[in-house]
This record gives C-alpha cells, structure tokens and sequence, in this order.
C-alpha cells in the first residue's frame, strides 16, 4: 500500500475532513457553552457508531472520485480517509462524540483494526439506509462546496429526496451535528 493515491483524491480527502473538523468545531464549542454542567455519557455503541456516521460522511463526500477509481485504490481511501479521520477525531476536543470508540493513538506501522473493521461493516452494511442517507449529506456538502453554495433548486431537492440530513441555509457547518446528534440512525457498529 506505498503506492499514492491520485491527488484529486487526496485532495477531496483533505476537503471532506476540513468541512468535517469545521462542522464539528462548532458543534462542540456550542455544545460546550450550553451543558457546561451537564456532561453526557456516550455508550461504546453510541461513540463507535459516531466513529461510523463520520468515516461514511467522508466517503459520500468523497464519492464522486472514487467512482473513478479501481476497486483496489477505492479500497486503499477508503483505509486511508478512514485512518486520518483516526487521528483527527481522537482529538481531545472532539472527545464528548467519540470517547470509547476505541481512537486512542497506538504507535505501529499497520492501520488500526478500528479502520479495517469500519471497511468489513460498510461492505455488508453500504444498502442501510442510514448509511446512504449519510453518505448522500457527504454528496450534498461536496456539491455545495463545488458550485460555491449555489445549487438549483432540482438539485437541492434531489439531494433532500436522497436522504441528505443538510439543514438548509447551514448545510456545512451543522452537518454533523444533523448526523451525529439529530438523527436517530443506529448502525450498529
């Protein structure tokens, strides 16, 4: 797996997971300003499936260049966005969604199975329909960002007949919020 994946790729990688950390950011600070006394408890289940809900976010934003791709580079990003969002949602900040989804860092040269496990569920789990209306707000929000916001009003409505959780007006900055905390998907991760 030395190989590179095509920049266009990685780029769409790095896009999905700036919307993502952006989105999230603001979640949590939010969050943090209205239950400041109030800490949640988040189950294994609830903090693995929020661990899924974020990875399926990043491959529907990441859709239209892995239609491009062979079934071996769709699988090396699939494991490569899978593992950056690893490292990126361990983050202490973004603790209250995913603390006991089992991010901690561990050094090695190897993925962390949490990556392949992710990788094995949505090959048997791609149809749920909580995870294409996940991956249909990552299609949503990568659409939003390739036309500067301005989608017609077929192609809004289309996106929303999906599936998508976008709010509208704010459909960037509150989409993880929309997927992690107002949806009731289960997944079962």
């Amino acid at each position: 797996m030395s190989e590179q994946l095509n920049e266009n790729l990685l780029n769409t990688i790095n896009g999905g997971a700036t919307v993502m950390v952006h989105s999230l950011s603001a979640y949590c600070i939010l969050f943090k300003k209205w239950k400041r006394t109030e800490k949640k408890k988040l189950t294994k289940q609830q903090a693995r499936d929020n661990y899924c809900k974020s990875v399926l976010f990043l491959w529907g934003y990441m859709q239209y260049e892995l239609d491009q791709v062979d079934d071996n580079d769709f699988y090396r990003a699939q494991l490569v966005s899978a593992y950056i969002l690893f490292g990126v949602l361990s983050r202490k900040e973004f603790e209250i969604l995913y603390l006991g989804a089992g991010l901690s860092k561990k050094k090695g040269k190897d993925y962390p199975e949490l990556c392949y496990e992710m990788i094995k569920w949505f090959n048997k789990n791609e149809k749920h329909p909580g995870a294409q209306s996940i991956i249909t707000t990552g299609k949503h929000v990568f659409a939003l960002r390739a036309f500067s916001g301005k989608l017609e009003d077929k192609h809004k409505e289309a996106f929303y007949n999906m599936g998508s959780l976008c709010e509208e007006g704010f459909e960037a900055i509150n989409c993880m919020k929309s997927i992690l905390v107002d949806s009731k998907f289960k997944l079962n991760f």
